[in-house]
């Protein structure tokens, strides 16, 4: 053969993770076929490749064969034909060999997982030994002294390996020159042999390889365990990654037998937050049929993980102006908003925008007009959504809107988001029939983009389904939240989360219509769901004990209502933090229950603690503090300490005119609770001092309401009427 082409061979070593080459035509088919666990790509000769192709072409770890040769292409054609693998890739020359092997190891993802399947799945009944042995190898290889010694033995091995690649050598010179332990993630990551090399060290499981990069291991290790303690400071509990690759159908077999058990990984295991960029390392060989994509999804928690560093590590790897450092601070602002930390998430957006300003306007004139900033306004606005500053949140999400409607056309799926983010915030704002027209055009483009049955129409159904409950049309909220549930069912698995909600929803209806026992079997069936889940505390489980509470309180089984309020108050404490707005609720329904049974010390000691979180997380004009406002007055009401439920009720009413329409049933009812509290007082004037005077105002104030929320034949109205002149008699 040409030894010019066989001599740029040596090219490889840039693109492939591992190079072996042989002269003997049996030592390399024994090699192949001790590779049970590799990807292999063979080169050969086209005499050789005659002689030997047909011996291991069925082998499954042979991914791909090319033939190098001085001869016309066409005449191997005849011998080539009966293999599959040999099908398009004989060559003249090595060149246009060298990029076509770039395309397929790109395709070819089983490399990216570094554990071999089979050996992974640990049965620990029976393997206990050989996972600690793991265990105790790696925490060895952490625990040694740093010594030049150990460095040195590293480099002479890079250097031995890659002796004929000219890229590695300049790239492990520059390693001599400018490596710093602190810097080892960076240069982990860095284009070069480093990865490679360390990567299949671990696959092949040679302790005395291991052993030669003991150095640069320790490094990697202690700077993860080091970033993943700030990250940790930064709140960041629990995310998801994601790992995309290919696995060979005897691999799935495995995996799937072995359900439920537990898996090792050789190695530093990559993962991304981006599910996108994920997919793409699914993507296999079209001709390679036997292999599936498969997408792993890893649930990180820190709290059940505590054992096992991770970081991300783009803070480390990428410039301060970067996009995608950019799109990592929107994540830590979506996490801290998610768990109530509405000042941490609003820092992680401002820095966000900042990045996507400095970057995007490199590269474009109106950096105001990019998706990647209407996504940043978009969170703002459900920030300030979360926060009740409902003029904020429109300003934002009308911002986010408005840049989408700029670079995609009217009906475009992405504006399906901005629509339901737009028809939340006059939802909550109790604007029920703008709420509704919003909410209507994001479910007309559902239903333009998707079939009938997509999962995505299912939270627009929810939505719509809500605002009918909180108008108190059960029947039609009822039939919305099924529609939700029956797409769940036909999509999802039973035992999905997302039905679990769903059968929530509809318990909440039948405990509206009175229907306790049906109530009750929804929240179980749903509490059976969430408890097939990876977690026994979690915030659904924390909701379904509270909604079950509340079922036997509405039937006065008060005993058994406070059981399943604390319940989900100590399940909502291992899940949040103490200022959490779950608490608040969960601390209101106990005061509640207290309240009905005359225990109104108690019940003013949970009201004052659920007041005191929300004063903290929420501005102080927030409906929730309102509600809890009419609480604790209703509370000095029935003590009779009158004045005091007066200056409650007044506030409480104040904080629901600056949130609400006039006409919302929460005004409504704030009236008429200062209204009782008025006449009762006024009673108190009448009967205690005989203060006719201040009776006589307090009454006219009664009437003042009752004209702005009764008719005027109510009973009411004409009780007070009747009152008042009672009272003037007397005056005269």
């Amino acid at each position: 053969s040409n030894q010019k082409d066989f001599r740029a061979l040596s090219k490889l070593r840039e693109i492939a993770y591992y190079l072996k080459t042989f002269i003997d035509v049996k030592q390399c088919e024994n090699y192949i076929r001790a590779q049970l666990n590799e990807n292999i790509f063979l080169i050969v000769s086209a005499t050789i490749g005659q002689l030997f192709v047909h011996t291991i072409h069925e082998l499954t770890q042979i991914k791909c064969i090319y033939i190098l040769c001085q001869h016309n292409r066409q005449q191997l054609t005849k011998w080539t034909a009966d293999y599959s693998k040999t099908m398009n890739h004989i060559y003249t020359h090595v060149d246009p060999l060298i990029n076509i092997l770039k395309i397929d190891l790109y395709k070819c993802r089983k490399t990216l997982l570094n554990y071999k399947i089979e050996n992974s799945i640990i049965d620990v009944q029976f393997k206990t030994a050989d996972f600690k042995w793991s265990h105790l190898l790696a925490q060895t290889l952490v625990r040694l002294p740093r010594e030049e010694k150990a460095k040195n033995e590293m480099i002479k091995n890079l250097k031995e390996y890659y002796h004929d690649s000219q890229f590695n050598l300049e790239f492990i010179d520059d390693y001599i020159v400018n490596y710093q332990p602190k810097d080892a993630i960076k240069w982990y990551t860095k284009a070069g042999c480093l990865f490679r090399i360390l990567n299949r060290t671990f696959r092949e499981e040679n302790i005395d390889n291991i052993y030669k990069y003991r150095s640069f291991i320790k490094d990697l290790s202690e700077q993860i365990d080091i970033l993943c303690q700030e990250h940790s400071e930064l709140g960041i509990t629990d995310y998801i990654a994601y790992r995309g690759t290919c696995l060979s159908y005897q691999d799935i077999d495995i995996l799937k037998v072995n359900k439920g058990k537990l898996i090792s990984f050789n190695g530093f295991l990559s993962t991304s937050l981006d599910k996108q960029i994920a997919l793409l390392f699914m993507q296999q060989n079209d001709e390679d049929n036997e292999m599936e994509s498969i997408l792993f999804e890893y649930y990180v928690d820190s709290k059940i993980s505590a054992s096992f560093a991770y970081v991300d590590i783009c803070y480390q790897v990428l410039p301060n102006n970067h996009p995608d450092l950019g799109a990592r601070y929107v994540d830590l602002g979506f996490t801290h908003a998610k768990k109530g930390n509405f000042d941490d998430a609003m820092m992680y957006y401002e820095k966000a925008l900042s990045i996507f300003n400095q970057s995007l306007n490199i590269t474009i004139q109106h950096s105001d007009y990019h998706p990647r900033i209407a996504h940043v306004y978009s969170n703002i606005g459900l920030l300030y959504t979360n926060k009740c500053d409902f003029d904020k949140a429109l300003e934002y999400l009308t911002k986010s809107f408005d840049i989408k409607v700029n670079v995609l056309r009217s009906n475009h799926p992405d504006l399906i988001k901005n629509y339901t983010n737009l028809g939340t915030v006059y939802h909550r704002k109790g604007d029920y029939n703008l709420a509704m027209e919003h909410y209507q055009k994001s479910l007309d483009l559902l239903q333009e983009t998707y079939e009938e049955n997509h999962i995505s129409l299912t939270t627009i159904y929810d939505n719509i389904g809500t605002i009918y409950y909180e108008k108190s049309d059960f029947d039609l909220a009822l039939i919305y939240y099924k529609k939700s549930m029956n797409i769940r069912q036909y999509v999802l698995k039973e035992t999905h989360p997302d039905i679990g909600n769903s059968l929530n929803l509809i318990g909440r209806i039948h405990s509206n219509q009175k229907q306790y026992d049906k109530s009750l079997m929804c929240y179980k069936q749903a509490l059976e769901i969430y408890n097939k889940g990876d977690s026994k505390n979690t915030i659904d489980i924390a909701i379904i004990y509270h909604n079950m509470g509340d079922v036997y309180f509405q039937q006065t089984e008060y005993e058994t209502g406070l059981k399943y309020y604390n319940k989900s108050l100590e399940t909502f404490k291992t899940i949040l933090n103490e200022n959490h707005s779950h608490i608040t609720t969960a601390y209101t329904s106990i005061a509640n229950v207290y309240y009905e049974t005359d225990k109104y010390d108690l019940s003013a000691q949970y009201y004052m603690k659920s007041l005191k979180i929300l004063q903290q997380i929420y501005p102080k004009n927030h409906p929730e503090v309102a509600v809890t406002l009419n609480n604790i007055a209703n509370v000095f009401c029935s003590t009779e300490q009158y004045d005091f439920a007066i200056d409650c009720y007044e506030k409480s009413l104040e904080i629901y005119k600056m949130n609400f329409p006039i006409n919302h049933p929460k005004i409504k009812i704030s009236q008429n609770n200062l209204a009782l509290c008025y006449k009762n007082l006024a009673s108190n004037y009448v009967n205690d001092n005989e203060d006719y005077k201040m009776a006589l105002d307090l009454c006219q104030k009664v009437l003042e309401i009752y004209e702005q929320t009764l008719p005027e034949t109510h009973i009411n109205v004409v009780t007070i009427k009747r009152d008042i002149e009672t009272l003037l008699q007397k005056l005269s």
